[in-house]
């Protein structure tokens, strides 16, 4: 189960800004997942999801998909 972040920042008295912490987070985030495909060692759910969602792009573009920052 988890909380919603508002519980946490209202208790320490910070306005709520989802979007601003997720700039404040990503950096990590970015790092965690660089480590853990270098390992071969994911465990970070959203990058679980990231690395699912690339394979059925493969499986239905064949061989030469690319996801392309915009």
């Amino acid at each position: 189960m988890h909380d919603d972040i508002k519980v946490p920042m209202g208790r320490m008295r910070i306005k709520e800004n989802k979007p601003g912490l997720a700039r404040l987070l990503w950096p990590r985030l970015l790092a965690k997942s660089k480590e853990e495909l270098a390992n071969d060692r994911v465990v970070t759910p959203v990058l679980e999801r990231v690395l699912e969602v690339r394979q059925i792009v493969a499986r239905l573009t064949g061989t030469g998909y690319a996801l392309q920052k915009e």
